[in-house]
């Protein structure tokens, strides 16, 4: 198992986990918006890959869902009630990468997502063993 599959083991076997820093949103140029959606999506498949393989004995799934428009491109992760969409918009020759996250039926919304911290995004999303 990789180390990722364990930490959902562990959040699965009711251990806390870190909550994701949560950055102010900030725009930047269109290449450099685009570069950091494809980084954050490409490691999103990944991640959930690794977490459904163990989720899948858990009676738990989060499902990925491309999101696109004629000026922003995005993705969907959801389990169950909760779920968080990360989209990055483009106009006026920038980029904004804003994400929007309901957990229990809160929303918080317009923080930007760094790499690093999707592994704890996505353990967000996971409830307690079912």
């Amino acid at each position: 198992m990789t180390p990722f599959m364990l930490q959902v083991e562990a959040k699965l076997n009711g251990e806390a986990c870190e909550v994701t820093p949560r950055h102010p949103a900030a725009t930047e140029s269109v290449p450099h918006g685009a570069d950091r959606h494809v980084a954050l999506r490409s490691l999103a498949e990944q991640l959930v890959c690794e977490a459904n393989a163990v989720l899948r004995d858990h009676s738990q799934a989060i499902s990925l869902q491309d999101i696109t428009s004629a000026s922003a491109l995005g993705f969907r992760l959801t389990n169950d009630a909760n779920w968080v969409e990360v989209n990055t918009s483009f106009a006026d020759g920038k980029s904004l990468v804003a994400m929007n996250f309901a957990q229990g039926g809160a929303d918080k919304s317009a923080e930007i997502i760094e790499l690093e911290d999707l592994p704890l995004l996505i353990l967000e999303l996971i409830g307690p063993e079912k």
